[in-house]
């Protein structure tokens, strides 16, 4: 059995190898171990580490982006010669694209920070989880994984950048005996010890344990407190639909006709910011730009899957998509900022809004008169990318707030709305805290939102509750 190779003598081996105009290289190790459970019986579990090795080749002849493993070192050869293959395709990081981003060709010496085996750091929860489940009485159920990404970064112009970051995500489902009442908590954080595990199970065990009568109510316009949660999926998709070439083009809800760009307008009703900061404190996140072209990234960061190779290596600046309710930028790459004019905004792997009142959501439905608290979002889809229309189903618990008090449960609800339209609507924002997405958290974990106060959110149609068995 080969020993595997040191990461950075793949990086310096391949660079070597190759025979491209320019070439960048990726190694990217990963370390994940998970936990699936119900009621008292575990229903899943597991680890793994993956090695991917990226050669993303450039030059007049053509090349592209190929991903593989390296289990030996001879594969390595193989994978920098089809990555130089001729392709009629436009080569990645187009003819046009910038010159490379030139580096001084080492890496840092300081040590990358040490990180406990993913197994370990899960195992070191399972007391806990035993613990909430007898306190339960059988009721909670969730799914819990740790996962550490280092990735390496080589480039021919010199570029050698290197991260390394654990990520652990918990998921907390409550779900009465009868399927009739479901509760959801998410939380994310370095790892479990910053957790508040207690407080995530009183909220989804405590919801459904209520005794509330259940209230079927129709579909139409209804004021809503959305949880941090809930807005953490709407505000990812503002983000995502973000492109400055996009909107250029007339095809996102951030054109203007003439192929200009809504820079400048005013898209809040409040003076809300929308951020990003890869030195955000609790949600730190990779501080330079790794793009893998046209191969998926294998963290699954769908944001900065789409960005420029040709950037790679580039460090990643706090920006303010949005500033006291102005979108004052859009994702834009070197090559496309240079072609429109416009300043270099990378894609960042965190998300902030902020700039509402200290209120928590349970300070917000005490001066509540009637409206529905919205707990989370699912299965969002987009319907229309000229408004950022988008259509999904609420989920794990509806309430009625009457007076500043929850008097009911009530049915879910399919919806229609653009996140766009809501900022323009928001009449309340509250207290920003870390919140995980419901379904967006998935692949994009570090946001922090505040809940918000719509005064006409748009229900299209009742949804039955969701039963899924968990």
């Amino acid at each position: 059995m080969n020993t595997p190779l040191p990461a950075e003598e793949i990086v310096e081996r391949a660079l070597a190898l190759s025979r491209a105009a320019h070439c960048d290289v990726i190694v990217d190790d990963t370390d994940a171990a998970w936990l699936r459970w119900a009621g008292d019986e575990v229903t899943a579990n597991g680890a793994s580490g993956v090695r991917r090795v990226t050669v993303i080749s450039t030059g007049a002849g053509g090349g592209a982006a190929v991903s593989g493993t390296v289990d030996d070192p001879h594969d390595l050869e193989g994978l920098v010669r089809a990555s130089e293959a001729p392709n009629d395709a436009p080569a990645a990081g187009a003819a046009a694209a910038p010159e490379p981003i030139r580096g001084d060709g080492a890496f840092e010496s300081a040590e990358l920070p040490e990180a406990a085996p993913a197994r370990e750091q899960l195992s070191a929860l399972v007391p806990e989880f035993v613990r909430a489940q007898r306190r339960s009485q059988g009721v909670l159920h969730g799914f819990a994984q740790h996962r550490t990404g280092t990735a390496w970064l080589g480039t021919s112009a010199g570029i050698r950048s290197r991260h390394r970051l654990g990520t652990s995500t918990l998921d907390l489902y409550a779900r009465t005996p009868d399927g009739s009442r479901t509760a959801w908590a998410g939380a994310v954080a370095d790892g479990f010890h910053g957790m508040d595990l207690p407080g995530l199970e009183a909220a989804t065990t405590g919801r459904v344990q209520q005794p509330l009568p259940y209230r079927e109510l129709p579909p139409g316009r209804y004021e809503v407190l959305l949880s941090p949660a809930a807005v953490a999926d709407l505000m990812t998709a503002v983000y995502r639909a973000g492109g400055a070439a996009d909107a250029s083009e007339g095809r996102t809800v951030f054109a203007r006709p003439g192929g200009s760009t809504r820079i400048g307008d005013t898209l809040a009703a409040l003076p809300l910011n929308l951020r990003s900061d890869p030195r955000e404190p609790g949600l730190e996140c990779r501080p330079f730009l790794l793009s893998h072209g046209a191969v998926s990234d294998a963290f699954g960061d769908a944001v900065q899957a789409g960005a420029d190779p040709a950037d790679n290596g580039m460090p990643l600046p706090a920006t303010y998509w949005m500033k006291d309710g102005v979108l004052t930028s859009l994702l834009a790459s070197r090559a496309d900022a240079a072609r429109l004019g416009l300043p270099v905004r990378p894609a960042v792997g965190n998300l902030v809004l902020d700039g509402g009142t200290d209120r928590s959501l349970t300070e917000m439905i005490r001066t509540t008169r009637r409206a529905l608290v919205i707990n989370c979002l699912w299965y969002i889809r987009p319907t229309d990318a000229g408004t950022l229309t988008l259509t999904g189903l609420t989920r794990d618990g509806v309430h009625l707030v009457e007076d500043g008090h929850i008097t009911a449960y009530v049915n879910d609800f399919r919806f229609a709305e653009s996140p766009v339209s809501l900022l323009s609507r928001a009449v309340e924002a509250g207290r920003t805290e870390r919140a995980p997405a419901r379904e967006a958290g998935m692949t994009f974990p570090r946001t922090a939102m505040p809940p918000l106060r719509i005064p006409d959110f748009r229900f299209t149609t009742k949804a039955p509750s969701v039963d899924d068995g968990r």
